[in-house]
């Protein structure tokens, strides 16, 4: 502190508190990570069969509902509203996650089901027609 160099929030902490900081960099920034992380981290929300048949019906009217549609979904499933938000969100990322890997999945079908093709119809040439004569 006395001699002006700058310091993370937990080794400013330490050197208040105890004299001498004790960690270095590196552990500053894995001590304050932890202790975000720790610190804000809540349980992870399970919802119910039906909690997720009202969200999937709703998601189905409107992707992007309003505010006052949120509100009412959080009250009639007991979901808090920010949760009730996020699943929307994670929702609509993977309805365009699906919809960018199907149209890569129906090309990757496209250009296989060519190549098959391609290598069929050179297989045919390559035969030797039988009449059933000998």
């Amino acid at each position: 502190m006395n001699d002006q160099k700058l310091l993370c929030k937990v080794d400013y902490e330490i050197l208040k508190n105890k004299g001498k900081p004790k960690t270095n960099k590196i552990n500053c920034v894995k001590f304050s990570f932890l202790e975000f992380d720790e610190a804000n981290k809540r349980p992870r929300t399970t919802i119910t069969q039906n909690q997720l048949d009202i969200l999937k019906h709703a998601y189905n009217i409107s992707p992007k509902p309003a505010r006052y549609v949120r509100e009412s979904l959080a009250a009639e499933t007991g979901l808090d509203m920010r949760v009730v938000q996020v699943w929307f969100q994670n929702r609509r990322a993977k309805e365009k996650r699906l919809k960018k890997d199907g149209n890569k999945r129906w090309a990757n079908q496209k250009t296989s089901q060519a190549k098959f093709n391609k290598n069929k119809h050179d297989d045919d040439e390559d035969e030797i027609s039988y009449d059933g004569r000998f």
